[in-house]
């Protein structure tokens, strides 16, 4: 069923339905927990879409092994970087390693066996978030210290693409507020 699920649900019924010898238990762990994990978002079915968007010409169970357990630690990590800025006590306890950096690195390991990730090319989504931690790194302290203070104004992000909108869209404003002032 895996080489013909067409839709993240699809493929995640049939990742869990077939005796697969997958293992599990990271995979289950991505379930919602009370750990600052305020996701609405189903990680388990964006495992199933990234395993979905590199299915190719479909799986031996050898490379569907790997995909899937890419998938996991890609999904893992985000949630990970989640729970660091839903937990965070202050602004300044907001490392952008944390949240945008540990992201980078996790993706970039996998993106041999993942060159997809949700709908984009993982190359890609890694050039972005290193411009971004390039262009945070270049900031003045000020301007750092606002983009964390609007990050921290959000309590529990619902998932990592709408931390990461909220970061980016902050980060945007403040590189502009600096070239106004250097003008």
């Amino acid at each position: 069923a895996v080489n013909v699920a067409t839709d993240g649900a699809e493929m995640k019924e049939a990742l869990v339905a077939e005796a697969l010898e997958l293992d599990l238990s990271g995979y289950d762990a991505l379930e919602l927990d009370d750990s600052g994990d305020e996701g609405t978002g189903d990680r388990q079915v964006a495992v199933a879409t990234d395993v979905l968007a590199n299915k190719g010409n479909g799986f031996d169970l050898e490379r569907l092994k790997r995909v899937f357990d890419a998938a996991v630690v890609n999904r893992t990590a985000t949630r990970e970087a989640l729970k660091h800025v839903n937990t965070a006590a202050a602004p300044e306890d907001l490392r952008v390693e944390a949240f945008i950096g540990s992201v980078m690195e996790t993706y970039d390991t996998n993106k041999g066996v993942l060159p997809n990730v949700t709908g984009y090319v993982t190359e890609e989504v890694i050039a972005g978030l290193t411009q971004d931690m390039a262009d945070f790194e270049a900031l003045s302290p000020s301007s750092k210290t606002a983009v964390r203070v609007v990050l921290h104004q959000e309590e529990n992000y619902p998932s990592w693409s709408a931390m990461y909108a909220t970061f980016k869209s902050e980060l945007v404003k403040a590189q502009d507020l600096e070239q106004l002032v250097v003008q």
